[in-house]
């Protein structure tokens, strides 16, 4: 096969995929989601990273979702929330972002701002103010560093909220249980420290979970943990430490967050799960490492 016929092949199973969507997304809208969509971002670059999103693309997405009457929440209120059974707003959607790229507040907060809206940032502790390791592999977005402690602090005031994506952004689930307990607890102190919240959330690096670092997390004082992933069994959020959520595909532009906010993605994830019974909530990023 040459590779002109490969890329045509890869340029296929996109679009059959992005029309797949949309005839969910159609056949759904009659129908409200199961639960308040909590909705991921990485890098705000034009790098074509997987992980990552044109600026201008993202602030079309944000005056969509203002036109459309959404209201926003930190993650923090949205787990309150939870925890209490509380009724939510009937257009209510979370905004988040991983590892805490300095782009986010410099092509990105000023699309939030502009409609009032907040967002979390799930940030890395250990690689404030630098590019960060995980990012090295990718050549494409080796310019994108981690923002700094005072960009953090000016941003508390501008509808931004900082929660933990742990220390240094290892496998969790590898670690021994002391190294655990330390990147979960050296990421709070540091949020702590510097007047950035609690710590009390965690975004699990690489979207890897397990009970057993779910239940340390628990002793170090977090109280809820986000995956990078949409799972049909976790679609009503049962588990406080399993919260679903939705990446944010770049190749769908703003009609990924419309697909997004709908019921279609929920029966897309039924389909992905039929197809893919081997999947499970419990994932490993040992033989192929994400961005996370």
């Amino acid at each position: 096969m040459t590779a002109d016929t490969r890329t045509a092949r890869e340029r296929l199973g996109t679009w059959l995929r992005i029309g797949l969507r949309a005839v969910l997304h159609v056949l759904c809208l009659p129908f409200p989601p199961s639960a308040p969509r909590v909705l991921l971002w990485h890098s705000l670059d034009r790098s074509g990273s997987p992980t990552s999103l044109r600026p201008e693309l993202f602030a079309e997405q944000i005056a969509w979702m203002a036109r459309k009457g959404y209201d926003t929440w930190p993650a923090s209120r949205y787990v309150e929330a939870l925890a209490g059974n509380e009724r939510f707003p009937e257009r209510l959607v979370v905004l988040t972002f991983d590892d805490g790229y300095a782009n986010v507040l410099e092509r990105g907060l000023p699309a939030l701002s502009e409609h009032g809206f907040s967002a979390t940032v799930f940030l890395v502790t250990g690689a404030v103010g630098r590019t960060p390791r995980w990012a090295t592999s990718d050549p494409r977005r080796t310019n994108e560093r981690i923002l700094t402690w005072r960009q953090a602090e000016r941003a508390v005031g501008h509808g931004l909220e900082f929660e933990s994506h742990t220390h240094s952004h290892p496998v969790l689930a590898e670690q021994p249980d002391e190294r655990i307990r330390e990147e979960l607890a050296r990421s709070r102190r540091e949020l702590e420290r510097r007047g950035l919240g609690r710590g009390r959330i965690i975004a699990w690096p690489y979207g890897d979970y397990e009970a057993r670092v779910g239940a340390l997390a628990g002793e170090e004082g977090y109280v809820a943990g986000f995956l990078d992933d949409f799972y049909w069994p976790l679609r009503r959020n049962p588990d406080l430490f399993r919260l679903n959520r939705i990446p944010v595909n770049p190749d769908l532009g703003v009609f990924g967050i419309a697909f997004s906010l709908g019921r279609g993605v929920e029966l897309w994830s039924w389909l992905r799960s039929r197809a893919r019974p081997a999947l499970s909530v419990t994932r490993r990023a040992r033989a192929r490492p994400r961005p996370g």
